[in-house]
């Protein structure tokens, strides 16, 4: 009778929590929907007013009132792409109508595979595309959920805050319909659970390397395409190879080494197998001119434009190195014209000196703009409360909480909740502050309440959490690096 009980458990489980999350998600997407009407739209934490706008308009309509955005130029390939053009921009000349485009191909590409196949004319469709993105983001957020989760009502949580999160559905259904953080949505959520699969193999000594080695392997595939469609994502490659050399610092033994060394190599190579062919196969079709504008845009653009050019130029800090020194703006705008050789690291010293030389400045220029990034709102002083930065706040809250509870009880902290916001953070000095970038720590944050449930179950008496609230993950012990015994689930 108890194997009976167990067996008709899960199956029943799984549809509560699949209903949850399909309702969470339909139900903002008809908010969405509804708000619509009223042709006003967020950008840049701004409300912009389009009379003549909405969901069943036409595309060109989106293109030309998001013009100079990248929603729009992954909007105006794709379209390109779905008529047979290839992953091409509008030249706007008669002789030679398309160029190659400089930007990403991931987003245009997929984007233009659903225009394509759908025979899509309005913005409905990047609507559907988005509700649909977000829906299978939120799958696989609750799937992740589950190696550390048994509790049915915590799995619940984590479908709920997958789909009813103000700061994202205020991003994807604004009129950035087409932005690249949609399209990165699925591969970033699979990248989290590859990440999540492999850590808890690698933390455990008596795991054989196959094992781990596979879901890093996938990690690096994930992280590979997420890159092709957003390029930045690439240094978080970087970042997780320095984590895991970490390991080897703290641990000092030889099979931390092996470990380390091994999952860190497998996920790179992985990630550059995918990244390196696609992108000499752009430098081959466009004469290497889409590579070297990317590298303009941020080494050049991104540091050294006239940074109150624009209002979002001031707003996300863009120009940064300009600020602080306007004689080595015109150094190194000047060495880029000149196609100066290296000139990245040109870029890239001038804004160390720039800063060594006015670091109060540098940190009141970036203080000021923090809420930018991780609220979602204007710069200091004019910061709006609105639900959307409270939301922040209140998620961040909860991070801190549940790893201060954590670090006490002296208990394993899954990587995936904290590693992206970890990287963010080293990222700043030198990057724009604009709260796209915040939308992979999302992925991870939307696990947090529900882990905090799971916390809780398990630090009170199991006879309050009997029944349905008692957890299905049972406890796994295994050898850690260092020989001691650990607890390997959460």
């Amino acid at each position: 009778m108890e194997e009976q009980r167990t067996h008709f458990y899960i199956p029943g489980k799984w549809l509560w929590i699949g209903a949850v999350l399909v309702a969470t998600h339909l139900s903002s997407a008809f908010y969405a929907y509804l708000r619509q009407p009223s042709r006003s739209f967020h950008e840049y934490a701004q409300q912009v007013d389009f009379p003549q706008l909405g969901f069943h308009s036409p595309l060109a309509s989106w293109e030309d009132a998001t013009a100079g955005s990248d929603s729009a130029t992954n909007l105006q390939v794709a379209q390109n792409f779905a008529a047979g053009h290839g992953l091409s921009a509008s030249s706007g000349t008669a002789a030679a109508p398309y160029e190659p485009a400089q930007v990403e191909p991931g987003a245009p590409f997929v984007l233009g595979l659903w225009l394509k196949v759908w025979g899509a004319k309005t913005a409905m469709s990047l609507f559907c595309f988005a509700v649909l993105a977000q829906l299978l983001c939120g799958a696989i957020v609750t799937a992740t959920a589950a190696l550390y989760i048994g509790n049915v009502w915590a799995l619940c949580c984590t479908a709920v805050a997958s789909g009813l999160c103000p700061p994202l559905l205020n991003h994807f259904y604004g009129i950035s319909l087409a932005s690249a953080e949609i399209v990165a949505l699925i591969p970033l959520a699979l990248m989290n659970f590859a990440l999540a699969r492999g850590f808890r193999l690698y933390r455990d000594a008596d795991e054989s390397w196959r094992r781990y080695g596979f879901w890093f392997a996938l990690a690096g595939l994930t992280l590979g395409v997420s890159a092709l469609i957003e390029e930045g994502l690439i240094l978080f490659m970087l970042f997780l190879a320095v984590y895991l050399a970490l390991g080897i610092v703290r641990y000092r033994t030889r099979i931390a080494f092996r470990r380390a060394s091994l999952a860190g190599l497998t996920i790179a190579v992985v990630a550059l197998g995918v990244k390196i062919p696609v992108e000499l196969w752009r430098g081959a079709a466009a004469g290497a001119s889409s590579t070297v504008a990317h590298g303009q845009a941020y080494w050049q653009t991104a540091l050294w434009a006239k940074h109150d050019a624009a209002t979002r130029y001031d707003a996300a800090g863009i120009g940064f190195g300009e600020a602080l020194d306007p004689a080595a703006a015109q150094t190194v705008n000047a060495y880029f014209e000149h196609g100066g050789n290296l000139p990245q690291l040109v870029s890239a010293w001038n804004l160390g000196l720039a800063v060594a030389k006015h670091p109060v400045q540098a940190f009141e220029y970036k203080a000021a703009r923090l809420p930018v990034l991780w609220l979602g709102t204007s710069r200091w002083p004019q910061v709006r409360w609105s639900l959307v930065a409270k939301w922040c706040v209140g998620f961040y809250a909860l991070l801190g909480v549940y790893l201060v509870l954590r670090l006490a009880a002296r208990k394993r902290i899954p990587e995936i909740v904290y590693l992206y916001a970890l990287f963010l953070l080293c990222a700043m000095p030198v990057i724009p502050f604009e709260f796209r970038y915040t939308i992979p720590v999302w992925v991870g944050l939307m696990l947090v309440p529900g882990l905090l449930i799971e916390h809780f179950r398990a630090s009170i008496p199991g006879r309050i959490w009997g029944g349905r609230f008692r957890s299905d993950v049972p406890a796994e012990v295994g050898r850690d690096f260092a020989g001691q015994t650990h607890e390997v689930s959460v």
